[in-house]
């Protein structure tokens, strides 16, 4: 499972990041996505922007088009089939 995971994440034999489109309607709540070049996190109807002091801005989550996703695909499969998040409460305040 590493061994997928850090496929996903990273382009072989460089350590250039590997990020996949994603239908925004296909993501769970949970994974993250790149947006302007920032990454947030969706969460039901919502994003919530992430940098190093924590999470910020929240906006509406698009409804149609297709998103960059961070997270690699063998956990957004997991997300989907139900495995239970857990996002720190700071994302909500």
């Amino acid at each position: 499972m590493n061994r997928r995971l850090h496929d996903e994440r990273i382009f072989r034999g460089t350590r250039r990041r590997r990020f996949h489109e994603v239908p925004w309607i296909d993501l769970p709540d949970g994974a993250f996505v790149l947006d302007a070049g920032a990454p947030w996190l969706v969460f039901d109807s919502e994003l919530v922007a992430w940098g190093p002091s924590g999470y910020g801005e929240r906006r509406r989550r698009p409804r149609r088009g297709t998103a960059t996703g961070i997270t690699p695909p063998a956990t957004v499969a997991v997300l989907r089939a139900g495995y239970p998040v857990q996002i720190d409460s700071s994302a909500f305040a």
